[in-house]
């Protein structure tokens, strides 16, 4: 094969890319009706520095000698007089936990039943000369977990938590632990629709110091699919990272024929935890999944040997799953949800973490659209982004380019012989918004490759 003057050495990386995009244009799962913005938001996963494996996974409070064994995350509720051994033998097993510092609900109430802000504040206080700043760095703590359920009317005395007072409570923990993301155990479509009260949405709220939200799924909520989608999608919408996860013990659809402690309720099935849990994790972009609710007096669900086995298959599931970011604020975008049922979903994520691809709907990016085709546009950007071409020839090769969001990508790859144009023999065209046919992806492919 032949190199074009200027180019350079292909490295590893791009030869894999060349082998990843082939595969994909092959078989026609790119789209020419999507269009690719500049390559300003790159879906990346957030750095797991404590477990280093994969999306972390566990219960609501789980036995420490599970953290490791059987977990790799969990729910973890914390006090100062014992906080630092408890962390250490988190830390020791690797796990990431959500963990709450503030204690239950009830420690933080008006006479009234409702929320009072001054109590839950004193609770942190409590936090003064508890030094938990290692378990923070290294990711052992991965979100602090402010409070619990903050649009539940009947949890708080008949009114719901507004959003500006939860975002004055992420600003009070950033005081006192600024790197540690903040969360809440409430849905994004929830936060959305009752913002400044029960059922008072706000349409113009923005959070300033929130990171986190969690979506608990129970077969009450409809269409598994449906929900994972549309939660991550409004996770988005507002900036938010999420956590995702199932209530296992009440959440059933009674296919288990397990029942529950609470009247016509049912614990989950292990075909229900299968399809719940790897639909969540395919179809969401989320930094943890943790899973509401364990045991109580003498049911001992998670050691029912049938759950048992499907937990421990989940759990490597989930270790082979990439970990999304808990705050949006550092730029990182989230995974592309729409990936669930193609072959081609590692090939995808690759594509993404390289920055050769940011999403095929902006400013969003949270769809890569992996059932259209792609254009002769969108290939110059994939080439010039994989090969970082930088040279564009003086520009203007083509006259029908002009105005395209692919321009420079055309010149680029131009001028690195990998393309001549369309319409031979003058080649004076482009043709940026044709469909790549496979001779010329061969073509293509030929000439960018030494």
């Amino acid at each position: 094969m032949r190199s074009t003057p200027g180019e350079g050495k292909i490295n590893v990386i791009q030869h894999l890319f060349l082998s990843a995009i082939s595969a994909l244009l092959v078989s026609g799962l790119l789209s020419p009706t999507a269009t690719f913005d500049e390559p300003t938001v790159i879906v990346e996963t957030q750095a797991s520095t404590s477990s280093g494996d994969g999306l972390p996974y566990g219960p609501f409070e789980p036995e420490t000698g599970d953290l490791g064994s059987r977990f790799t995350g969990g729910w973890i509720p914390l006090s100062p007089s014992y906080a630092l051994s408890y962390l250490g033998s988190v830390q020791d097993s690797g796990a990431q936990v959500a963990a709450r510092f503030s204690g239950g609900r009830d420690r933080f109430k008006h006479s009234d039943g409702t929320f009072d802000l001054d109590k839950w504040k004193a609770r942190i206080d409590n936090w003064e000369g508890t030094d938990i700043d290692e378990f923070i760095d290294d990711g052992t703590i991965l979100v602090h977990f402010l409070i619990d359920e903050p649009k539940c009317v009947e949890c708080w005395g008949g009114e719901v938590i507004p959003n500006d007072v939860l975002d004055e409570m992420a600003a009070y923990s950033k005081e006192r632990w600024p790197s540690l993301a903040t969360a809440v155990r409430v849905s994004p479509t929830w936060l959305r629709d009752h913002a400044g009260g029960q059922n008072e949405a706000w349409p113009d709220w923005e959070w300033t110091y929130l990171d986190t939200a969690w979506t608990q799924y129970s077969a009450r909520k409809g269409d598994i699919l449906e929900h994972a989608i549309e939660e991550n999608a409004v996770a988005v919408e507002q900036g938010l990272g999420l956590i995702v996860g199932l209530n296992v013990i009440t959440g059933g659809d009674g296919s288990s024929g397990i029942p529950s402690y609470r009247s016509g309720a049912w614990m989950m099935s292990p075909a229900e935890l299968n399809t719940y849990t790897r639909t969540l994790i395919d179809n969401t972009s989320a930094c943890a999944f943790i899973m509401w609710r364990y045991d109580w007096d003498d049911v001992t669900y998670f050691e029912r040997p049938e759950i048992r086995q499907t937990m421990d298959q989940l759990a490597a599931y989930a270790a082979d799953s990439p970990q999304g970011p808990c705050s949006r604020r550092d730029g990182t975008g989230p995974r592309f949800y729409d990936l669930s049922g193609t072959v081609f979903a590692q090939d995808i994520l690759w594509l993404a973490e390289q920055g050769i691809t940011s999403g095929c709907n902006p400013p969003a990016n949270d769809r890569f659209c992996p059932d259209k085709e792609v254009t002769r546009g969108q290939m110059a950007a994939f080439l010039a982004r994989a090969l970082d071409l930088q040279d564009d020839g003086g520009g203007n090769s083509f006259i029908d380019d002009n105005g395209s969001i692919f321009e420079d990508d055309i010149a680029k790859i131009a001028a690195a012989g990998i393309t001549s144009g369309c319409n031979p023999p003058v080649n004076d065209r482009f043709c940026p918004d044709e469909e790549v046919t496979r001779g010329q992806m061969a073509a293509f492919l030929r000439r960018a490759t030494p």
